[in-house]
């Protein structure tokens, strides 16, 4: 997964974690991000290969911690794995089945070639907007969080980022992924009624109603959890940076 090439900044990204590892060596890592594990690791004395082991045998946290008390970094590393598990699991066997040559065409049969079709558009929708949180979203709000943890670092904020995704394009995007589950889903139902002995229908429609059930699930976390907590943590970061701007405002003699 890693090797001494990969950036820091691409570590976090693929398992946000290791922030929980770097920062128990040294916080100041935050500054050097673009640098490569190996570089980072020759200018401090480290091991570069004992953190890369180290790094890519970490445990996912499990789902059922209480999330408004975890660090956000803890959530964010759940929710990229659980991107992972749709990227590599859920949305392949899906188009599998739905893309198989052997299912029998009934008179109505067609449903099926609409349904992979949809299918088809609703996962390079969702594979975008996966790639859109990890490499903009998530790392933003993994900054976010450890300036307002280590008061030294400038957080380069950028006014409102987080707020403003959560309320234009999340939110929206997983109603709309929710919306073209179930309409995939009803196309596959219609088959499945015209033909109740097709089993590879039955399976692909229990599959649908996973991937409906996980979706939903994870969108709950992103909804309720991280960004509300993420939105204020920016808030007080902008607070916190007016009132330094405030006391740094070169003084001005009354008239």
């Amino acid at each position: 997964m890693f090797s001494s090439a990969t950036t820091l900044a691409k570590l976090l990204q693929v398992r946000p974690l290791v922030i929980e590892l770097l920062e128990s060596m040294d916080s100041n890592f935050w500054n050097h991000l673009e640098l490569s594990v190996e570089d980072y690791c020759r200018e401090r004395g480290l091991d570069a290969v004992s953190l890369i082991k180290k790094a890519g045998s970490l445990p996912v946290p499990p789902k059922n911690l209480n999330w408004n008390d975890e660090p956000l970094y803890r959530l964010v590393d759940f929710l990229t794995a659980d991107h992972r598990r749709f990227q590599e699991t859920d949305l392949p066997e899906i188009s599998h089945l739905l893309d198989l040559h052997n299912i029998p065409v009934y008179p109505d049969g067609y449903v099926l070639k609409l349904a992979f079709q949809s299918y088809k558009a609703f996962e390079e929708k969702f594979l975008n907007h996966m790639r859109e949180e990890e490499e903009h979203v998530f790392p933003h709000i993994l900054q976010l969080e450890a300036c307002h943890r280590l008061t030294k670092l400038d957080p380069h904020l950028h006014r409102g980022a987080v707020g403003v995704f959560a309320e234009t394009q999340n939110h929206s995007a997983e109603e709309e992924l929710k919306r073209r589950v179930e309409e995939i889903r009803e196309k596959v139902s219609e088959h499945r009624l015209q033909e109740p002995t097709a089993s590879v229908t039955h399976t692909i429609h229990r599959k649908l109603e996973e991937l409906e059930s996980r979706l939903a699930a994870h969108a709950v976390l992103e909804v309720e959890y991280l960004f509300p907590r993420a939105t204020a943590i920016e808030k007080r970061l902008m607070t916190r940076e007016r009132e330094r701007q405030r006391d740094f405002l070169p003084y001005t003699a009354p008239v």
